[in-house]
Protein backbone atom coordinates (compact mmCIF):
# COMPACT_ATOMS: atom_id res chain seq x y z
CA UNK A 1 0.00 0.00 0.00
CA UNK A 2 1.30 3.45 -0.96
CA UNK A 3 1.35 5.88 1.99
CA UNK A 4 1.15 9.64 1.46
CA UNK A 5 2.34 11.66 4.47
CA UNK A 6 0.49 14.98 4.68
CA UNK A 7 1.42 17.56 7.33
CA UNK A 8 -1.33 20.08 8.12
CA UNK A 9 -0.01 23.42 9.42
CA UNK A 10 -1.34 26.89 10.08
CA UNK A 11 -2.01 29.45 12.76
CA UNK A 12 -3.90 28.74 15.98
CA UNK A 13 -7.67 28.53 15.33
CA UNK A 14 -7.24 28.34 11.56
CA UNK A 15 -9.22 25.08 11.60
CA UNK A 16 -6.52 22.46 10.95
CA UNK A 17 -7.99 19.79 13.22
CA UNK A 18 -11.51 20.50 11.97
CA UNK A 19 -10.30 20.01 8.40
CA UNK A 20 -8.70 16.64 9.18
CA UNK A 21 -11.64 15.50 11.30
CA UNK A 22 -14.11 16.33 8.54
CA UNK A 23 -12.01 14.46 5.95
CA UNK A 24 -11.90 11.40 8.23
CA UNK A 25 -15.69 11.58 8.59
CA UNK A 26 -16.34 12.07 4.86
CA UNK A 27 -14.06 9.18 3.82
CA UNK A 28 -15.41 6.70 6.37
CA UNK A 29 -12.04 6.51 8.13
CA UNK A 30 -13.34 6.80 11.70
CA UNK A 31 -13.22 3.79 13.98
CA UNK A 32 -16.55 2.55 15.27
CA UNK A 33 -17.74 4.65 18.20
CA UNK A 34 -15.23 7.50 17.66
CA UNK A 35 -17.83 10.00 16.47
CA UNK A 36 -20.24 9.16 19.28
CA UNK A 37 -17.45 9.39 21.87
CA UNK A 38 -16.37 12.83 20.64
CA UNK A 39 -19.97 14.07 20.59
CA UNK A 40 -20.46 12.81 24.14
CA UNK A 41 -17.24 14.52 25.31
CA UNK A 42 -18.31 17.84 23.80
CA UNK A 43 -21.65 17.44 25.59
CA UNK A 44 -19.91 17.04 28.94
CA UNK A 45 -17.85 20.18 28.34
CA UNK A 46 -20.91 22.19 27.24
CA UNK A 47 -19.36 22.87 23.84
CA UNK A 48 -20.94 22.55 20.40
CA UNK A 49 -19.59 19.51 18.58
CA UNK A 50 -16.60 20.27 16.37
CA UNK A 51 -14.90 17.81 14.02
CA UNK A 52 -11.62 18.88 15.65
CA UNK A 53 -12.74 16.90 18.73
CA UNK A 54 -12.09 13.72 16.71
CA UNK A 55 -8.35 14.47 16.83
CA UNK A 56 -7.85 16.01 20.25
CA UNK A 57 -6.73 12.93 22.15
CA UNK A 58 -5.95 14.52 25.50
CA UNK A 59 -8.38 16.03 28.01
CA UNK A 60 -6.38 19.25 28.37
CA UNK A 61 -6.50 19.70 24.59
CA UNK A 62 -10.27 19.47 24.56
CA UNK A 63 -10.63 21.92 27.45
CA UNK A 64 -8.30 24.47 25.86
CA UNK A 65 -9.45 23.68 22.29
CA UNK A 66 -5.88 23.54 20.94
CA UNK A 67 -3.60 20.77 19.69
CA UNK A 68 -0.62 20.43 22.03
CA UNK A 69 1.47 17.81 20.26
CA UNK A 70 1.87 16.20 16.87
CA UNK A 71 -1.01 13.81 16.10
CA UNK A 72 -1.02 11.25 13.28
CA UNK A 73 -4.24 9.77 11.88
CA UNK A 74 -4.86 7.39 8.99
CA UNK A 75 -7.34 8.14 6.22
CA UNK A 76 -8.78 5.65 3.73
CA UNK A 77 -7.91 6.75 0.21
CA UNK A 78 -8.74 3.65 -1.85
CA UNK A 79 -6.89 2.28 -4.89
CA UNK A 80 -4.01 0.94 -2.80
CA UNK A 81 -3.35 4.29 -1.12
CA UNK A 82 -3.70 5.68 2.38
CA UNK A 83 -3.08 9.18 3.68
CA UNK A 84 -1.38 9.81 7.01
CA UNK A 85 -2.46 13.23 8.26
CA UNK A 86 0.06 14.84 10.63
CA UNK A 87 -1.75 17.49 12.70
CA UNK A 88 0.80 19.86 14.24
CA UNK A 89 0.56 22.78 16.70
CA UNK A 90 -0.11 26.26 15.40
CA UNK A 91 1.09 28.28 18.39
CA UNK A 92 4.61 29.68 18.49
CA UNK A 93 5.72 28.02 21.72
CA UNK A 94 5.42 24.57 20.14
CA UNK A 95 7.02 25.38 16.79
CA UNK A 96 9.50 22.54 17.36
CA UNK A 97 6.64 20.02 17.24
CA UNK A 98 5.49 21.56 13.98
CA UNK A 99 8.97 21.24 12.50
CA UNK A 100 9.52 17.63 13.57
CA UNK A 101 6.07 16.73 12.25
CA UNK A 102 6.89 18.33 8.89
CA UNK A 103 10.32 16.70 8.54
CA UNK A 104 9.03 13.52 6.86
CA UNK A 105 6.02 14.91 4.96
CA UNK A 106 5.42 14.36 1.24
CA UNK A 107 2.79 17.12 1.05
CA UNK A 108 2.07 20.14 3.24
CA UNK A 109 -1.38 21.69 3.62
CA UNK A 110 -1.07 25.27 4.86
CA UNK A 111 -4.40 26.30 6.43
CA UNK A 112 -5.31 30.01 6.37
CA UNK A 113 -8.29 31.58 8.14
CA UNK A 114 -10.36 33.47 5.54
CA UNK A 115 -11.56 35.92 8.20
CA UNK A 116 -8.11 36.89 9.54
CA UNK A 117 -6.00 36.16 6.40
CA UNK A 118 -2.24 35.45 6.52
CA UNK A 119 -0.68 35.93 9.97
CA UNK A 120 3.03 36.10 10.78
CA UNK A 121 3.00 32.61 12.27
CA UNK A 122 1.45 31.21 9.07
CA UNK A 123 4.23 32.88 7.07
CA UNK A 124 6.76 31.33 9.44
CA UNK A 125 5.21 27.90 8.83
CA UNK A 126 5.40 28.43 5.06
CA UNK A 127 9.05 29.46 5.39
CA UNK A 128 9.86 26.29 7.36
CA UNK A 129 8.02 24.05 4.88
CA UNK A 130 10.11 25.47 2.04
CA UNK A 131 13.17 25.40 4.31
CA UNK A 132 12.65 21.65 4.80
CA UNK A 133 11.92 21.29 1.08
CA UNK A 134 8.56 19.62 1.48
CA UNK A 135 7.98 18.77 -2.18
CA UNK A 136 4.37 19.95 -2.49
CA UNK A 137 2.67 22.82 -0.64
CA UNK A 138 -1.10 23.32 -0.96
CA UNK A 139 -2.72 26.36 0.67
CA UNK A 140 -6.27 26.02 1.98
CA UNK A 141 -8.35 29.15 2.63
CA UNK A 142 -10.61 27.85 5.40
CA UNK A 143 -13.76 29.27 7.02
CA UNK A 144 -15.08 30.65 3.74
CA UNK A 145 -18.55 30.50 5.35
CA UNK A 146 -17.48 33.32 7.71
CA UNK A 147 -16.93 35.68 4.76
CA UNK A 148 -19.99 34.66 2.78
CA UNK A 149 -17.96 32.52 0.34
CA UNK A 150 -16.62 35.78 -1.10
CA UNK A 151 -14.57 35.54 -4.30
CA UNK A 152 -12.91 38.97 -3.72
CA UNK A 153 -11.65 37.76 -0.29
CA UNK A 154 -10.23 34.65 -1.96
CA UNK A 155 -8.60 36.68 -4.74
CA UNK A 156 -6.89 38.99 -2.24
CA UNK A 157 -5.53 36.06 -0.20
CA UNK A 158 -4.22 34.41 -3.38
CA UNK A 159 -2.32 37.64 -4.11
CA UNK A 160 -0.84 37.69 -0.59
CA UNK A 161 0.12 34.01 -0.75
CA UNK A 162 1.83 34.49 -4.12
CA UNK A 163 3.74 37.50 -2.77
CA UNK A 164 4.90 35.49 0.25
CA UNK A 165 5.83 32.46 -1.87
CA UNK A 166 7.90 34.61 -4.23
CA UNK A 167 9.75 36.08 -1.26
CA UNK A 168 10.89 32.67 0.04
CA UNK A 169 11.19 31.06 -3.41
CA UNK A 170 8.46 28.51 -2.63
CA UNK A 171 6.03 26.90 -5.05
CA UNK A 172 2.48 26.83 -3.71
CA UNK A 173 0.63 24.40 -5.94
CA UNK A 174 -2.90 25.73 -5.33
CA UNK A 175 -5.00 27.90 -3.03
CA UNK A 176 -8.29 26.11 -2.36
CA UNK A 177 -11.28 27.92 -0.80
CA UNK A 178 -13.01 25.58 1.70
CA UNK A 179 -15.30 25.42 4.68
CA UNK A 180 -14.00 22.50 6.73
CA UNK A 181 -16.88 22.82 9.17
CA UNK A 182 -19.46 22.26 6.42
CA UNK A 183 -17.35 20.13 4.07
CA UNK A 184 -17.22 22.55 1.13
CA UNK A 185 -14.51 21.75 -1.45
CA UNK A 186 -12.97 18.96 0.61
CA UNK A 187 -14.10 15.78 -1.19
CA UNK A 188 -16.09 17.28 -4.05
CA UNK A 189 -16.56 20.74 -5.53
CA UNK A 190 -18.96 22.98 -3.65
CA UNK A 191 -21.99 24.60 -5.30
CA UNK A 192 -21.59 27.48 -2.84
CA UNK A 193 -18.12 28.21 -4.24
CA UNK A 194 -19.00 27.64 -7.89
CA UNK A 195 -16.74 30.50 -8.99
CA UNK A 196 -13.73 28.32 -8.03
CA UNK A 197 -12.82 26.14 -11.00
CA UNK A 198 -9.99 24.12 -9.43
CA UNK A 199 -10.00 20.63 -7.91
CA UNK A 200 -11.15 19.93 -4.32
CA UNK A 201 -8.53 19.21 -1.67
CA UNK A 202 -8.80 15.42 -1.46
CA UNK A 203 -8.42 15.08 -5.22
CA UNK A 204 -5.17 17.06 -5.13
CA UNK A 205 -3.82 14.96 -2.25
CA UNK A 206 -4.51 11.74 -4.16
CA UNK A 207 -2.69 13.21 -7.13
CA UNK A 208 0.62 12.74 -5.25
CA UNK A 209 3.19 12.03 -7.94
CA UNK A 210 4.76 8.64 -7.41
CA UNK A 211 8.30 9.04 -8.70
CA UNK A 212 10.25 7.02 -6.17
CA UNK A 213 9.49 3.70 -7.88
CA UNK A 214 11.68 4.86 -10.76
CA UNK A 215 14.52 6.25 -8.64
CA UNK A 216 17.66 4.35 -7.65
CA UNK A 217 17.35 1.62 -5.03
CA UNK A 218 17.65 2.89 -1.44
CA UNK A 219 17.09 0.74 1.67
CA UNK A 220 17.30 2.03 5.27
CA UNK A 221 18.43 -0.58 7.81
CA UNK A 222 16.27 -0.35 10.94
CA UNK A 223 17.41 -3.46 12.84
CA UNK A 224 19.43 -6.70 12.54
CA UNK A 225 17.63 -9.92 13.55
CA UNK A 226 18.72 -13.57 13.85
CA UNK A 227 17.33 -15.86 11.14
CA UNK A 228 18.11 -19.45 12.06
CA UNK A 229 21.89 -19.63 12.13
CA UNK A 230 22.16 -16.49 10.01
CA UNK A 231 21.15 -12.84 10.31
CA UNK A 232 18.92 -10.52 8.29
CA UNK A 233 18.60 -6.73 8.00
CA UNK A 234 15.06 -5.45 8.47
CA UNK A 235 14.14 -2.03 7.14
CA UNK A 236 12.24 -0.02 4.56
CA UNK A 237 12.78 0.51 0.84
CA UNK A 238 12.61 4.27 0.28
CA UNK A 239 12.94 4.15 -3.51
CA UNK A 240 13.58 1.81 -6.41
CA UNK A 241 13.72 -1.99 -6.51
CA UNK A 242 16.24 -4.81 -5.99
CA UNK A 243 16.68 -8.53 -6.74
CA UNK A 244 18.87 -11.22 -5.14
CA UNK A 245 22.33 -11.32 -6.69
CA UNK A 246 22.58 -7.53 -6.95
CA UNK A 247 25.87 -5.90 -5.99
CA UNK A 248 25.28 -3.27 -3.33
CA UNK A 249 27.13 -0.55 -1.42
CA UNK A 250 26.64 -0.01 2.32
CA UNK A 251 26.65 3.64 3.38
CA UNK A 252 28.07 5.72 4.96
CA UNK A 253 31.10 3.36 5.11
CA UNK A 254 31.08 2.62 1.37
CA UNK A 255 31.66 -1.14 1.77
CA UNK A 256 30.63 -3.41 -1.12
CA UNK A 257 28.44 -6.48 -0.61
CA UNK A 258 26.07 -8.83 -2.46
CA UNK A 259 22.37 -9.32 -1.78
CA UNK A 260 21.68 -13.06 -1.42
CA UNK A 261 17.96 -13.23 -0.52
CA UNK A 262 14.87 -11.18 0.26
CA UNK A 263 12.57 -12.33 3.07
CA UNK A 264 8.97 -11.22 3.74
CA UNK A 265 6.19 -12.39 6.06
CA UNK A 266 5.08 -14.67 3.23
CA UNK A 267 8.54 -16.14 2.67
CA UNK A 268 11.33 -15.39 0.19
CA UNK A 269 10.60 -13.29 -2.90
CA UNK A 270 12.49 -12.61 -6.12
CA UNK A 271 12.12 -8.83 -6.03
CA UNK A 272 11.35 -6.07 -3.51
CA UNK A 273 10.47 -2.47 -4.33
CA UNK A 274 9.27 0.83 -2.86
CA UNK A 275 7.40 1.15 -0.51
CA UNK A 276 7.78 -2.33 1.01
CA UNK A 277 9.49 -3.30 4.30
CA UNK A 278 11.37 -6.59 3.65
CA UNK A 279 14.31 -8.20 5.44
CA UNK A 280 17.46 -8.47 3.32
CA UNK A 281 20.27 -11.00 3.64
CA UNK A 282 23.76 -10.32 2.31
CA UNK A 283 26.85 -12.39 1.56
CA UNK A 284 28.66 -10.72 4.47
CA UNK A 285 26.39 -9.77 7.39
CA UNK A 286 29.23 -9.18 9.88
CA UNK A 287 29.33 -5.36 9.63
CA UNK A 288 25.61 -4.65 8.99
CA UNK A 289 23.93 -2.50 11.68
CA UNK A 290 21.05 -0.15 12.32
CA UNK A 291 21.48 3.27 10.70
CA UNK A 292 23.14 2.09 7.50
CA UNK A 293 21.84 2.73 4.00
CA UNK A 294 21.99 0.17 1.18
CA UNK A 295 22.23 1.34 -2.45
CA UNK A 296 23.33 -0.38 -5.66
CA UNK A 297 27.12 -0.72 -6.05
CA UNK A 298 27.29 1.63 -9.05
CA UNK A 299 25.65 4.45 -7.05
CA UNK A 300 28.00 7.45 -6.79
CA UNK A 301 26.71 8.53 -3.35
CA UNK A 302 28.99 8.37 -0.31
CA UNK A 303 29.08 9.36 3.35
CA UNK A 304 30.46 12.66 4.68
CA UNK A 305 31.54 14.16 8.00
CA UNK A 306 31.26 17.85 7.01
CA UNK A 307 28.43 19.67 5.24
CA UNK A 308 26.71 23.04 4.88
CA UNK A 309 23.05 23.31 5.93
CA UNK A 310 20.16 25.62 6.75
CA UNK A 311 18.83 25.26 10.29
CA UNK A 312 16.04 26.70 12.43
CA UNK A 313 16.96 27.00 16.10
CA UNK A 314 14.35 25.67 18.52
CA UNK A 315 16.23 27.10 21.54
CA UNK A 316 18.50 30.09 22.13
CA UNK A 317 22.02 29.53 20.75
CA UNK A 318 25.09 31.27 22.22
CA UNK A 319 27.55 30.62 19.40
CA UNK A 320 29.36 27.67 21.02
CA UNK A 321 30.04 24.52 18.98
CA UNK A 322 28.36 22.35 21.60
CA UNK A 323 28.00 18.58 21.50
CA UNK A 324 24.83 17.64 19.69
CA UNK A 325 23.46 14.44 18.27
CA UNK A 326 22.30 14.69 14.68
CA UNK A 327 19.55 12.38 13.43
CA UNK A 328 19.08 11.90 9.70
CA UNK A 329 16.22 9.43 9.18
CA UNK A 330 17.64 6.17 10.64
CA UNK A 331 21.14 7.53 11.44
CA UNK A 332 22.29 9.21 14.67
CA UNK A 333 25.86 10.43 15.36
CA UNK A 334 27.59 13.18 17.38
CA UNK A 335 27.88 16.60 15.70
CA UNK A 336 28.73 20.26 16.23
CA UNK A 337 28.19 23.67 14.56
CA UNK A 338 31.56 24.98 13.38
CA UNK A 339 30.72 28.06 11.27
CA UNK A 340 27.86 30.51 10.77
CA UNK A 341 27.40 32.04 7.31
CA UNK A 342 24.27 34.16 7.78
CA UNK A 343 20.78 34.33 9.26
CA UNK A 344 17.12 34.58 8.28
CA UNK A 345 14.46 36.46 10.20
CA UNK A 346 11.53 34.01 10.08
CA UNK A 347 9.14 36.85 10.86
CA UNK A 348 9.86 39.08 7.84
CA UNK A 349 11.65 36.30 5.87
CA UNK A 350 14.71 38.49 5.20
CA UNK A 351 18.25 37.04 4.92
CA UNK A 352 21.40 38.78 6.16
CA UNK A 353 25.04 37.67 5.78
CA UNK A 354 27.78 37.10 8.35
CA UNK A 355 27.95 39.36 11.38
CA UNK A 356 29.87 39.69 14.63
CA UNK A 357 26.82 38.43 16.49
CA UNK A 358 26.87 34.62 16.60
CA UNK A 359 23.98 34.33 19.03
CA UNK A 360 20.53 33.25 17.87
CA UNK A 361 17.14 33.31 19.54
CA UNK A 362 14.72 30.43 19.27
CA UNK A 363 12.94 30.30 15.87
CA UNK A 364 15.69 32.21 14.07
CA UNK A 365 17.30 30.48 11.11
CA UNK A 366 20.90 30.26 9.94
CA UNK A 367 23.22 28.92 7.25
CA UNK A 368 25.87 26.84 9.05
CA UNK A 369 28.74 24.38 8.72
CA UNK A 370 28.19 21.11 10.61
CA UNK A 371 30.83 18.49 11.35
CA UNK A 372 30.20 14.97 12.65
CA UNK A 373 32.55 12.72 14.60
CA UNK A 374 31.84 9.80 12.22
CA UNK A 375 30.64 9.82 8.59
CA UNK A 376 26.93 10.13 7.91
CA UNK A 377 24.93 9.76 4.71
CA UNK A 378 23.11 12.85 3.40
CA UNK A 379 21.66 13.57 -0.02
CA UNK A 380 18.97 15.93 -1.32
CA UNK A 381 17.26 13.42 -3.63
CA UNK A 382 17.94 9.86 -2.42
CA UNK A 383 15.04 8.05 -0.78
CA UNK A 384 12.53 10.74 -1.67
CA UNK A 385 14.54 13.41 0.13
CA UNK A 386 14.51 11.61 3.50
CA UNK A 387 18.29 12.08 3.86
CA UNK A 388 18.31 15.84 3.33
CA UNK A 389 16.45 16.74 6.55
CA UNK A 390 17.79 16.37 10.06
CA UNK A 391 17.33 17.18 13.75
CA UNK A 392 20.00 18.39 16.20
CA UNK A 393 19.36 17.23 19.77
CA UNK A 394 21.02 17.50 23.15
CA UNK A 395 19.66 14.89 25.50
CA UNK A 396 15.99 14.63 24.62
CA UNK A 397 15.67 18.30 23.67
CA UNK A 398 15.49 19.41 20.04
CA UNK A 399 17.89 22.36 19.58
CA UNK A 400 17.55 22.80 15.81
CA UNK A 401 16.11 21.24 12.69
CA UNK A 402 17.68 21.61 9.32
CA UNK A 403 18.04 20.89 5.65
CA UNK A 404 21.10 20.07 3.59
CA UNK A 405 22.05 23.13 1.50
Amino acid sequence: MHTINVVVTGDVDSGKSTLIGRLLFETGSLKQGTLESAQKECGFSEKDFEFACLLDSFEEERRDQMTLDTTEVFCNAGKGKRIVFIDVPGHRELLGNMVSGSSYADIAVLVIDAFTSLKEQTQRHAFILEFLRVRRIIAVLNKMDTVGFSEPVYTEVVRIVKEMADKIDARVEAVIPVSAKHGDNLIKRSSRINWYKGRPLFSLLLGERQTREDQGFCFAVQEIYPFGEEKMAAGIILSGAVRPGAGVKILPEGCLNTLTSIQTMDGPVRQACFPSCPALMFKDMSFLKRGQIVVLEDCSLNGTSEFQAKIVFMRDYSGAQDDYRITVFNQTVKAGIYALYGRWDTGNLEFSGRSENNSFSAYEAAEVLIKTDTPIFLDRSAGGGRFARFILKKGEDIYAVGMLS
